[in-house]
């Protein structure tokens, strides 16, 4: 399905979207993709959190980083490689985002390596505690050192 904006319902509280943009089959599904959750956002108000591979200057450097980490599968080190291969890059998704109507949103890349990126912005107040759950769930050890990581690595950008 590439079109999910009429089924969301308007007390919905996030549009999340991770490492999913790099596999739709075309540029024009990615721009139709990110407009749906830009007139979903701007209908219902919610908290938008994209999480995404950029593409590096490099097709070497992401193989390369996986050999140094050690320990990756085959299978995922090759849906890493052609994930990385076929997302955008930072300024390339930044764009898209705006021409889309995702206006005001926060920016951040993974350092060293920007192979990661993340962009979002917040929902409506905490007020409305039903919304957000999702804080006070219980999480498994590796998510929360997962997590850490990522957090650490981000680096918020203007």
């Amino acid at each position: 399905m590439r079109s999910f904006g009429e089924l969301v319902p308007d007390d919905v509280a996030v549009v999340a979207s991770s490492w999913a943009l790099e596999n739709l089959p075309t540029l024009s599904d990615m721009d139709r993709c990110l407009a749906e959750i830009a007139a979903v956002r701007k209908r219902t108000g919610c908290a938008v959190w994209l999480f995404h591979f950029a593409r590096l200057n490099s097709a070497r450097s992401y193989p390369a980083l996986q050999k140094l980490v050690g320990g990756v599968t085959p299978l995922l080190a090759r849906n890493g490689v052609t994930g990385e291969a076929a997302a955008p890059t930072f300024s390339e998704l930044r764009k898209q985002l705006e021409t889309a109507g995702l206006h005001g949103l926060n920016h951040a890349v993974f350092s060293p390596l920007p192979f990661l990126q993340a962009h979002w912005a917040p929902g409506p107040s905490p007020g409305d505690a039903h919304k957000w759950l999702w804080q006070r769930l219980s999480l498994s050890l590796q998510t929360r050192i997962d997590t850490a990581v990522l957090r650490a690595g981000l680096r918020p950008l203007p």
